[in-house]
């Protein structure tokens, strides 16, 4: 059995060695030729659905076992492929280049600029039914031709663009944030206000029902996620650089559920924490009176 191994390892090489003595391998890449090609097939271009328009810009580049041969330029046309594209364009986008040169004077990278347009295209919220089945539309762009006096071919690949429109964020703003801060050392529950004081906070979108805050309670620089949901109950997550477990409401009075007021637009938020310490339970009160 060891025998017969090594002749067909043997008549392998040798099958190799012949191939490469008589310069097939050599002609084959030396005949394949330049391609002009996405430099990446597959981009997430994110923007606000709040009417705005996004310009972006893409690249194509000449690639191949004989670029430094090419002199010449290289016409390239760009398409949507539209029987695969969920995107419309004039709904969710215009292709501002449908054609471009490629030269030595540009090392032969070319720019494809793409407009997203928002107006309409709002996703559906969190947390809604409509959310789980929403799939964000995108652009398959292909490389319709070449023209090139060399041996320059398009690639077969698509290019596809997916269109990530984000919706507004109701909540995102400037709060006038009045809290009462009860420590188990300042009295008896729920006289035991330590803190009562009010502060400007800033909630930056992060999704459509979701904001972000530096600040935890009365400290700044300690980030927190606030998220309205679709039935306008809260969820609230502290930083862990934090070091307690905080959760939402008040241990001793159950009638102390944080929730969001469309009417008035007003964010009632209530948590505490149970200090590891042992000293006792910290509770929070915090009412944000929109200023925007």
């Amino acid at each position: 059995m060891k025998k017969l191994k090594i002749i067909t390892i043997m008549c392998m090489g040798a099958m190799l060695a012949s191939c490469v003595d008589d310069g097939s391998i050599v002609d084959d890449i030396g005949g394949t030729p330049n391609v002009v090609d996405f430099e990446t097939t597959s981009i997430n271009f994110g923007g606000l659905a709040d009417g705005s328009e996004y310009a972006r810009e893409f690249y194509v580049k000449l690639t191949g076992p004989s670029l430094d041969d090419v002199t010449g330029d290289v016409t390239v046309n760009i398409a949507v492929d539209a029987s695969s594209s969920t995107a419309v364009s004039g709904t969710h986008f215009t292709l501002n280049t449908a054609s471009l040169t490629l030269s030595t004077d540009n090392d032969y990278f070319g720019v494809i600029s793409i407009t997203m347009l928002s107006e309409g295209n709002s996703p559906p919220q969190e947390g809604t039914p409509e959310f789980d089945d929403y799939e964000a539309p995108y652009i398959d762009l292909v490389i319709s031709s070449v023209s090139s006096s060399e041996d320059v071919v398009g690639t077969g690949k698509v290019g596809r663009i997916t269109l990530n429109f984000t919706p507004p964020n109701p909540y995102a703003g400037d709060y006038s944030a009045y809290i009462e801060y009860r420590h188990p050392s300042a009295g008896t529950y729920p006289d035991n206000i330590n803190v009562a004081e009010t502060n400007v906070k800033t909630m930056t979108a992060l999704t459509g029902t979701k904001v972000e805050m530096s600040w935890f309670a009365v400290w700044e620089g300690y980030s927190t996620e606030l998220t309205v949901n679709a039935d306008n109950s809260i969820a609230f997550t502290v930083s862990p650089d934090w070091g307690q477990t905080v959760l939402l409401g008040d241990p001793f009075d159950a009638t102390k559920i944080s929730y969001y007021d469309p009417a008035t637009r007003i964010i009632y938020l209530y948590y505490y924490y149970d200090h590891d310490s042992g000293t006792g339970v910290r509770n929070f009160w915090e009412i944000y009176t929109p200023l925007f």
